[in-house]
């Protein structure tokens, strides 16, 4: 399935997007954009620029069902859930940005600039590309082929990678979820992120009231039959 937006600033809110097999991806094509995703439940998803000077796609409240990858333009995203697959940007350096902020996914892949922050990353988290940042995140393992500020991070899982280091605020605990079976990764109330962040707040995804509705909405949705979550 694809959609092709050539006109910008275009929003697409509040709406339930399913492929028949779960496998296959919507492909959203920017050739000026930016194009807004507001509060969606959405199978497998791919963003594509198709003009070199094609700003990207900015997603807020959104639950991603079987992960996205971002290929040559940029994406922005805040208060999201990426379930079972992680996030993934390819095919742009540049001015093109993965920008995730307050998001929880199973993993992060990037070849071009990033910056993470206030996310919890229960996976792998692999830069390819100079300046990226990860902050104020939990995360499972960070590798990194070239330097990167990765500062008041809980990475909890395999450590660090070739040339991933932990800078200022870093630590490696059990991050204590509260129920990761259901996609719960807020923090039990003695979890050691809690207050660790640059800021003094905790460390990792915040989940917002809006958030927490998009998740019962889609439990609903999987008991109903419509998906498996």
């Amino acid at each position: 399935m694809a959609l092709r937006v050539g006109a910008p600033g275009v929003t697409l809110e509040r709406l339930v997007v399913l492929t028949k097999n779960m496998k296959d991806a919507l492909s959203v094509y920017t050739t000026r954009g930016p194009v807004y995703i507001r509060s969606l439940v959405i199978g497998r998803s791919e963003f594509r620029k198709e003009k070199a000077d094609a700003e990207g796609v900015r997603a807020d409240n959104c639950i991603f069902l079987r992960g996205v990858g971002v290929k040559g333009g940029s994406l922005a995203a805040s208060n999201c859930v990426s379930t079972k697959q992680g996030i993934s940007a390819y095919e742009g350096h540049g001015n093109s940005l993965l920008e995730l902020d307050n998001v929880v996914t199973h993993g992060a892949f990037s070849n071009k600039r990033c910056k993470l922050r206030h996310c919890t990353i229960t996976g792998s988290v692999r830069l390819e590309y100079k300046d990226c940042a990860v902050q104020d995140s939990i995360v499972g393992q960070i590798e990194a082929v070239q330097e990167a500020t990765i500062e008041h991070c809980n990475v909890f899982g395999g450590g660090y990678k070739v040339l991933a280091k932990p800078g200022k605020g870093c630590f490696s605990e059990n991050p204590q979820f509260n129920n990761p079976a259901s996609h719960d990764y807020r923090l039990m109330p003695k979890s050691p992120c809690r207050g660790k962040a640059s800021d003094g707040t905790d460390v990792g995804c915040r989940y917002t009231p809006e958030m927490l509705q998009m998740l019962e909405l889609a439990v609903k949705l999987s008991a109903a039959g419509a998906f498996e979550f």
